[in-house]
């Protein structure tokens, strides 16, 4: 008779299958990657560099100062959505130090755009920052559960709203049917999840220390507000950076925005690199003549630097500096 399998025989084949899903999670994210750069040199093909240089000389004090204004408003909002999602973790604002808690918002924000695997890294950073606060594992997973769905609902609210109510798609390789479907797919799940969210404590999903229970009403409000702020935002710091006068109205753009970053998001690849910029190539200028399809080369590279390096310098530099002083204060 075969003989039955022991505890250590099947933590073996538990670790080998969690290793292979490991294995194959990586591997997609190599494909999606190579594709996403594949499809980004297509779209780049005829590029002239000395023509996206003159649209780097282009910029006036006004566009950058818009973008960096927007930028500072963008983290700005997610402060205020980690002061709500601490809420949410059951910890009650107070107890943290406002400054603590925007400060680690903004070095959380930083580092899981630019670094990837937004709901480990956030939660890392928060696990850590708010050690001498009595913050354990689990406030820290739920408090970054919470956030990175505000920014997925913040998407959908949004980018439903603009695929359902914008009229002209001439600039867009998207037809208005197309917009129309993707718009209510992602309405119904909006509206999914406001339903979820009037039901209360019993409608949570999960078991014991795991089980999740959908903020309050007025919590949800607040959330979907702030995400909706803050994607507009966000939005506006890489339109401040297009060519004067070269493509389409504000909600048009909008729209290729957002499915521009719904697609660099579900690729996983960190910050989106690649996928999110020959996605909104695709959408906003298919065909353009270089001049035209260079100044949008030139405002993807300033808005890359503007919203996601600069911040992640100066989100390394104020973890640095915290470390120091948290080493500092344990050696003396």
């Amino acid at each position: 008779m075969p003989k039955a399998p022991n505890e250590e025989d099947r933590t073996v084949a538990r670790a080998g299958r969690t290793r292979a899903r490991r294995d194959a999670s990586v591997a997609l994210r190599v494909v999606v990657l190579v594709t996403s750069i594949l499809a980004l040199r297509h779209e780049l093909t005829g590029l002239d560099r000395d023509q996206v240089a003159a649209a780097f000389r282009q910029y006036g004090a006004p566009q950058i100062a818009l973008a960096v204004l927007c930028t500072a408003a963008s983290f700005a909002t997610l402060g205020l959505i980690e002061l709500l999602a601490l809420r949410y973790a059951k910890r009650v604002p107070r107890s943290i130090p406002r400054g603590a808690a925007l400060a680690t918002a903004f070095v959380a924000h930083a580092f899981s755009q630019s670094i990837g695997f937004g709901l480990l890294t956030g939660a890392a950073v928060r696990l850590r920052a708010y050690a001498s606060y009595n913050v354990d594992a689990e406030t820290a997973a739920r408090a970054s559960l919470f956030v990175s769905a505000t920014t997925v609902l913040g998407l959908f609210s949004l980018a439903s709203l603009a695929l359902l109510t914008t009229s002209g798609f001439s600039q867009l390789v998207l037809t208005r049917a197309a917009a129309q479907s993707i718009g209510a797919g992602m309405a119904v799940l909006v509206i999914a999840y406001v339903v979820w969210c009037s039901l209360g404590g019993a409608a949570g999903i999960g078991v014991a220390r795991w089980r999740l229970t959908p903020p309050s009403p007025t919590v949800a409000a607040a959330q979907a507000l702030l995400a909706i702020v803050d994607w507009l935002v966000t939005a506006t710091v890489l339109y401040a950076l297009l060519p004067h006068g070269t493509f389409m109205a504000f909600t048009g753009f909008l729209v290729a925005y957002l499915i521009a970053h719904a697609a660099g998001i579900a690729s996983h690849v960190p910050a989106g690199a690649g996928v999110f910029e020959a996605t909104f190539l695709a959408l906003i200028a298919p065909g353009a003549v270089n001049p035209a399809r260079a100044g949008v080369v030139a405002s993807l590279l300033a808005y890359r630097v503007l919203y996601y390096a600069v911040p992640l310098c100066a989100a390394a530099a104020l973890a640095t500096m915290s470390e120091l002083r948290r080493r500092h204060g344990v050696v003396s």
